[in-house]
């Protein structure tokens, strides 16, 4: 786990906002759709944007909640910002939401939904097993997804799972 530093209150400090006000895990995931302040939002999250920081990263249990229901915003663009995010936790929630994100109608989403289900490398501690709902779904968008980029990175994560691709 990265260390978050706390205040006297036990809020973590890097989940403050301007002036030292404490930012909620759910404020922190909308402001995931504004580019403007995005790394620093994803620090406040997980506390690190870099791929070295992100294998390592663990969250606390209000964070990963809020990136869950963050599969469900109406904004496409936090959705994808929660897979992104969610694909370094290896938690089996974050397995939930990362499947429900296989039904989402962006493509770019489910793309990357596919991508989080089958990357060993983003999540080192990870064992690899799959709910059985995560692995009928990828093989349904692989066979019949109607876009292509979708069906490929369903296919290239079907084959990791399979010991069949590299990572």
């Amino acid at each position: 786990m990265i260390p978050l530093c706390t205040s006297e209150k036990g809020v973590p400090l890097a989940r403050r906002g301007r002036y030292g006000l404490p930012v909620d895990p759910q404020t922190l995931v909308k402001m995931l759709a504004h580019r403007p302040g995005r790394l620093d939002t994803i620090r406040r999250l997980v506390g690190g944007v870099t791929a070295t920081e992100l294998r390592r990263a663990r969250v606390d249990q209000p964070t990963l909640d809020a990136l869950a229901e963050g599969v469900h915003d109406p904004d496409s663009r936090v959705r994808w910002w929660c897979v992104q995010l969610l694909d370094h936790l290896d938690d089996p929630l974050a397995l939930t939401a990362l499947t429900a994100a296989l039904g989402d109608p962006v493509p770019r989403v489910r793309r990357n939904a596919c991508h989080a289900l089958g990357c060993l490398a983003c999540k080192p501690s990870w064992d690899g097993i799959l709910p059985d709902a995560a692995t009928d779904k990828l093989r349904q968008l692989a066979e019949a997804d109607p876009n292509a980029k979708v069906r490929a990175e369903a296919d290239r994560a079907l084959g990791r799972r399979r010991g069949d691709a590299a990572p």
